[in-house]
């Protein structure tokens, strides 16, 4: 009994040796999509209820998307209304709708990104001349 013991704590002492990244699991990745082109439709365009200490308000921006061929996937439905959001999930700012002209009506040509393979996020859009990684709003002045 006292031999198995030994052996458990020289295997853990082993692995600690190991270097954190080396012990690391992959989360995510590698993934692969198939990129379906289309148009995109804001079908809202509205402020959200303040943020609790913040000044910056919100607003929630709910499009649809149209993609130009049929595509056979559970993970799209034509007119499924989607959220659109800055990166992390960030919701956009009033002065971040009105320099890319999001508005109720407005259609822009994009691409719907479907997974094919790994476990990535299942659908990512790209919309022309809107870049969802300008976070400006949220720097300080």
């Amino acid at each position: 009994m006292h031999a198995i013991k030994s052996l458990c704590v020289l295997i853990c002492l082993a692995a600690l040796c190991v270097p954190a990244h080396a012990r690391a699991q992959r989360v995510g990745g590698p993934c692969a999509y198939k990129d379906h082109p289309g148009t995109a439709t804001f079908v809202s365009v509205a402020p959200l209820p303040p943020s609790h200490g913040s000044a910056r308000r919100g607003y929630r921006v709910l499009f649809t998307f149209a993609t130009d061929v049929n595509v056979a996937s559970p993970l799209y439905r034509v007119g499924q209304v989607r959220e659109f959001t800055l990166v992390g999930g960030v919701a956009p700012g009033q002065r971040y709708v009105e320099k890319y002209g999001i508005r109720q009506g407005r259609t822009v040509r994009g691409v719907m990104r479907v997974i094919t393979a790994g476990t990535c996020t299942p659908v990512l859009f790209k919309l022309e001349g809107i870049d969802e990684a300008d976070l400006f709003e949220l720097k300080t002045p």
